[in-house]
């Protein structure tokens, strides 16, 4: 029994640890399956997370709003009504920033910004909307008073309202606006901190504003935007029109006023003959008269003779005794009766005309002037916010304070005349900030406030706009323009000259004060660009300064160029014509008289008892005075005015009012001395349109050559290296010029070697870059003809061309070539190959450098 129970005792052990093993088994299996489990879930997760990554990296691209990816009609009407918001926002900031604690700014900042929240949404620009909308909630929680106006928030809204701007401007150049998130946190940030301005937020907006704008920044500051198409409003409607479809309205308005002149001319020497032609009808009819008393006389004669009676006896019947000339004479006298009557019908027809012509120019004068207003824009609608960012922009990269303020923006400037302006004003603002601004600390030490002041005020006058740009910085240091000006030779080291003098020598090309290079300042290239900028658009400036008080830059400018009255001139053999904008008053006096003034060292004539500068016109434009070949008699003269300085100028003839269409004599002759353009007459004859600012500048010139404000010895060439770029490719003319011309040279480009030769014939270079293969004359038949021509015989000449052989290297030096160099080539060598003929002095950061193909 024992036996058996010990048998069952291990069976059951061993049945036990088979139970065990079993569950043993099954645990590690379970272990196993759970493991499993887990590694599946595992990659799940992964996969789910890199599934989320990819969203997210979707999203992300999809936040971009791309303008060429919107409804282009919506998105056209946006960008017009995105300017005017815009234009209202700038307005009720300025208002608020003045007064931060008016509600009805903060309430009008709201409103604009709901609209242009809800117009950026239509047109598919959502992250604009959103940033126009956490902008909204802000000044919700202002007129609210949940937190304080503090300079900080003053400040930051300031800056965030640039960066809404910036938007703008990627908008008009259909680049891709990336969201705001970061900048919109800041803002919401700000809004849960009660108005506190965190330094985070401030780097955001640091990095927010670097990001979009640095990319635009250069393209934005080098010309104004011209948006394509302009606004029309009447009668409660907008019509949108092309700006190019305006232009050539207004041009042919222009040469439908020129063809109007021309008729009236026509239309004047046509009634002046009919008036002859009726004295010439009564001359007529009273010789016929007097032909037929004799014929009478001669037929009463015979009668006597023939028959021996009386007179009396005569009877007029007996018409067998009326000769054929008798019937002539009567004859003629009807006829000259239907010509009376064709006489009396064509002075109907001539009144009747003479009343349509009438209204049809008082009809094209309203067109054209209708036209013209269209063409004007207000300075303020889009130059004045950009010039406020600039300002605030070059003042934070300069460690300064500064403020634009701006007075007049409601004057209207022609478009393209305002798109020529524009860089003008900001180099000058740069240069205000550069140069005059001083420091905090120094501002401060000099009993100024911190912050620097800058004013520019526009005025109208005629047909002219005044201009003047104040700031109340150090001044310019006259003794250092004068010391930088004998440097460069164009001021005798011995003559002696006052300030006022001294300081239109500022804008001399490559005159700089500056003490280092920098990206706003040093480099001797940008005043005499301002200058001539106001001169091509028939202008003016002039520079007044006190040392620690400030400078003072004033310039006019016409409101339009295109279509003027004017007055035609005789000077010499050469007819002239003037603007009416320009002329004050028409004077005459002895010829005597101003013969012997003219003769002085500097000429004066007696006005208004003021003593006035005297000119003879003809002198002034180089050719020979008609003034003493007759000493009796009255001479005319007109007396000219720009701005607030008046000059009296001699000329030889009146001919009397011109309608003036200016147009543009090209670049062959675009460079005569005070010339603005050219115009049509009433005959069909071509008139040169003088340039009045350019009369004072000449008569200026004239006036201090003893003052040797002028160079002693002139140079051969131009003051600044010139350089002629050859070749038939349009890009690599551009962008030659483009990199020489920031080297402060003068360039001119030709598409051949003909062109080339064209050129050459009226000038001569400092270099010549040319290329090898081009159409008409190739390089080597240029170079040959360069060589071959005495007085270009010895100009460097540069090849610059694909074909790098030996074989063509060598033609080229056989020929007399100066340099060789090869496409593509960089800009530092292109600079190191010139200075071995010019003078390399605003050489550009070799990082800068890139490769012209």
């Amino acid at each position: 029994v024992e036996a058996v129970e010990a048998v069952e005792a291990v069976e059951a052990v061993e049945a036990v640890e088979a139970v065990e093993a079993v569950e043993a088994v099954e645990a590690v299996e379970a272990v196993e399956a759970v493991e499993a489990v887990e590694a599946v879930e595992a990659v799940e997760a992964v996969e789910a997370v890199e599934a989320v990554e990819a969203v997210e990296a979707v999203e992300a691209v999809e936040a971009v709003d791309v303008p060429a990816d919107q409804d282009q009609v919506l998105l056209d009407i946006f960008r017009e009504e995105a300017e005017e918001i815009l234009e209202q926002l700038d307005d009720s900031l300025a208002a608020w920033q003045q007064d931060p604690a008016a509600k009805r700014h903060q309430q009008a900042l709201q409103r604009h910004l709901h609209t242009f929240k809800g117009g950026a949404r239509m047109a598919g620009m959502r992250n604009m909307g959103d940033l126009a909308h956490a902008l909204e909630n802000v000044f919700m929680d202002l007129e609210a008073n949940r937190y304080p106006v503090t300079p900080d928030v003053l400040g930051f809204m300031q800056r965030v309202f640039d960066y809404l701007h910036g938007m703008v401007q990627r908008l008009h150049a259909a680049s891709p606006i990336a969201p705001a998130a970061d900048l919109i946190a800041a803002l919401e940030g700000m809004r849960e901190n009660a108005g506190a301005v965190s330094e985070s937020a401030t780097a955001t907006l640091e990095a927010q504003a670097t990001a979009e704008e640095t990319p635009a920044k250069a393209e934005e500051l080098a010309a104004p935007e011209a948006p394509p198409e302009m606004v029309s409003v009447a009668a409660g409607e907008m019509l949108r029109v092309r700006a190019d479809v305006l232009d050539q309205l207004v041009s042919a308005a222009g040469e439908s006023a020129i063809q109007h002149a021309r008729l009236n001319q026509l239309f004047t020497g046509f009634t002046r003959q009919l008036r002859e032609m009726e004295q010439t009808v009564e001359r007529l009819r009273a010789q016929l008269r007097r032909v037929e008393i004799e014929n009478e006389a001669q037929m009463l004669w015979r009668f006597q003779q023939e028959t021996g009676r009386s007179v009396e006896e005569f009877d007029p019947l007996e018409f067998d005794r009326y000769t054929l000339q008798q019937e002539l004479s009567r004859g003629v006298m009807e006829s000259m009766g239907d010509i009376e009557s064709i006489r009396d019908t064509l002075e109907d027809t001539v009144r009747d005309a003479e009343m349509l012509f009438t209204q049809q120019g008082r009809l094209g004068r309203e067109l054209q002037d209708g036209l013209m207003g269209a063409r004007l824009v207000r300075f303020g609608e889009q130059v004045v916010p950009r010039l406020k960012r600039l300002v605030r922009q070059v003042a934070r990269d300069l460690g300064k304070q500064a403020e634009l303020e701006v007075r007049g923006a409601e004057v209207e400037l022609d478009r393209g005349m305002l798109n020529t302006l524009v860089p003008a004003f900001e180099h000058m603002l740069r240069n205000s900030l550069a140069h005059g601004i001083e420091d905090p600390d120094e501002r401060r030490a000099r009993g100024k406030p911190a912050q620097g002041r800058i004013q520019l005020s526009l005025t109208s006058q005629g047909g002219h706009v005044l201009m003047s740009l104040v700031d109340d910085g150090g001044g310019v240091n006259v003794e250092a323009v004068r010391r930088k000006a004998r440097e460069h030779g164009v001021l005798d080291p011995h003559a002696e000259q006052n300030d006022e003098a001294a300081l239109q020598l500022i804008f001399h090309s490559g005159l700089s004060t500056a003490s280092s290079v920098s990206m706003l300042a040093g480099r001797g290239v940008g005043m005499d660009v301002v200058a001539e900028a106001l001169r091509q658009v028939g202008g003016d400036i002039q520079v007044e300064s006190r040392t620690g008080h400030g400078t003072t830059f004033r310039m006019h400018v016409p409101m339009t160029q295109a279509i003027s009255q004017g007055l035609a001139v005789m000077a010499g053999e050469q007819s002239f014509a003037l603007a009416y904008s320009g002329v004050e008053a028409i004077l005459r006096a002895p010829r005597s008289e101003l013969a012997q003034t003219l003769q002085q060292a500097e000429p004066t004539f007696e006005y208004g008892e003021e003593m006035l500068p005297l000119v003879d016109l003809a002198v002034l434009l180089g050719m020979p005075s008609r003034l003493g070949a007759g000493v009796s008699g009255m001479a005319p003269l007109l007396l000219l005015h720009l701005g607030e300085r008046r000059i009296v100028l001699h000329i030889d003839a009146l001919q009397g009012s011109q309608q003036l269409f200016i147009k543009s004599l090209g670049p062959f002759v675009a460079r005569i001395p005070a010339v603005a353009g050219a115009s049509l007459m009433g005959d069909g004859r071509v008139v040169l349109v003088l340039d009045v600012a350019e009369l004072f500048r000449l008569a200026s010139q004239a006036r201090s050559r003893s003052d040797q404000v002028v160079p002693v010895v002139p140079e051969p060439q131009a003051a600044r290296p010139h350089i002629l770029v050859v070749d038939d490719s349009i890009t690599i003319r551009k962008v030659t010029a483009r990199i020489l011309e920031r080297y402060g040279f003068e360039v001119a480009t030709a598409k051949d070697g003909v062109d080339a030769l064209s050129w050459l014939h009226d000038n001569i270079p400092t270099v010549v870059l040319s290329d090898i293969e081009m159409p008409r004359m190739d390089g080597f038949e240029l170079l040959s003809a360069i060589r071959n021509e005495g007085r270009l015989s010895r100009v460097p000449v540069v090849m610059i061309t694909s074909r790098t052989g030996q074989k063509h290297r060598e033609k080229a030096l056989a020929l007399g070539v100066d340099g060789y160099l090869g496409k593509p080539y960089t800009e530092a060598e292109l600079m190191r190959t010139l200075s071995q003929w010019v003078s390399v002095g605003h050489e550009h950061d070799a990082g800068q450098a890139g490769s012209v193909a």
